[in-house]
């Protein structure tokens, strides 16, 4: 099965002339998100983890706290790993098996938004250095896909994070070992992505499934609350330099208003 969803050409075609006049298909603004919703502490057996919304698209995560060593080169930071699966029951594309690259793509969106958005104080995560650490374990599932799943599992990882606690570490006879008492994640910003596609020479946020389909670039900027770039990922076509500087502007403003649904569920996320 192919990996991309057959839109039909006449869709296509009506989403192109609706874009060349500045209007979409679902009636949306150019720079408008579909509607967002978050659920934290979704799945009790996780460290913490969140439901998410936008539009008909869906994605769940959740975070898993361990002990163990750290990276040869890193032995003074807490190691994070990221996980996306697109389960096959959110599009007739997706298909069971080993991560395709388009799960791959979003895992590393996913990192590297956290990673170079510097939502995590790694480094507060040492126990023993060179020896023991947290393991912070992010695993992100697409359940619905109706377009942008790159900004739904992003959303949905950083929630989960946010709502993570982990068990306090003891160091005995020199091992360490987890005991009941929790606390949370040591927070330092709050990364967020908007994705915008190009149709028509129009830039529009948060792409349904007919309008990623039809699109001719794609790009996805992440900030953080201080409106600095975190994380930028060119994935398809071509951006000319007067249409990327537009882009900028335009995901950062996207971005302001999805923190802001964020911090309906997170106060403390500015």
């Amino acid at each position: 099965m192919s990996s991309r969803l057959i839109v039909p050409e006449l869709t296509k075609r009506r989403v192109r002339e609706l874009a060349s006049q500045r209007r979409r298909i679902d009636k949306r603004g150019l720079t408008e998100f579909r509607p967002v919703t978050i659920e934290r502490s979704v799945i009790p057996q996780a460290d913490g983890s969140a439901l998410v919304h936008i539009g008909h698209t869906k994605a769940i995560a959740g975070v898993k706290i361990d002990l163990g060593q750290p990276y040869p080169d890193m032995p003074n930071a807490g190691v994070l790993a990221v996980n996306v699966e697109l389960m096959p029951l959110a599009s007739p594309t997706f298909e069971p098996g080993p991560p395709d690259e388009r799960a791959v793509e979003v895992a590393r969106i996913v990192d590297r938004t956290i990673r170079e958005g510097k939502m995590l104080d790694l480094e507060e995560l040492v126990i023993m250095p060179g020896r023991e650490v947290y393991l912070i374990f992010v695993d992100a599932y697409l359940v619905d896909h109706d377009g942008n799943m790159i900004d739904a599992c992003v959303l949905a990882s950083i929630a989960a994070l946010l709502d993570a606690t982990m068990r306090e570490a003891i160091v005995s006879e020199g091992k360490a070992k987890l005991i009941d008492e929790r606390e949370p994640l040591p927070i330092r910003h709050y990364p967020l992505t908007a994705t915008i596609c190009r149709i028509s020479d129009t830039l529009i946020v948060d792409p349904t499934l007919e309008e990623e389909e039809t699109a001719e670039a794609r790009i996805t900027i992440g900030f953080d609350e201080e409106d600095r770039i975190c994380m930028m990922q060119h994935s398809i076509g071509t951006l000319r330099y007067g249409e990327l500087y537009q882009a900028i502007n335009i995901s950062r403003e996207a971005v302001s208003r999805l923190r802001e649904d964020l911090r309906k569920v997170f106060p403390d996320a500015r």
